[in-house]
């Protein structure tokens, strides 16, 4: 996985493993930004904790890994 442009603001775009994708989604809801890269939209709101950014973080680390 890499994050594809920098972040600036609430969302991050990655490229993450197209076998990753339905596993993310299991537990997230995200966009493909562009599909053909598979390359994702992840955004955060105002309330999001350090705590759901860590169990974000280990979702998507697992499902990379597999």
């Amino acid at each position: 996985m890499r994050v594809v442009w920098k972040v600036e603001a609430n969302g991050v775009f990655a490229q993450i493993p197209r076998h990753a994708i339905e596993k993310i989604k299991q537990h997230y809801f995200f966009y493909m930004w562009m599909e053909e890269e598979c390359i994702v939209r992840w955004m955060c709101a105002f309330d999001t904790t350090d705590e759901d950014i860590h169990a974000f973080a280990k979702v998507v680390a697992e499902a990379v890994r597999e």
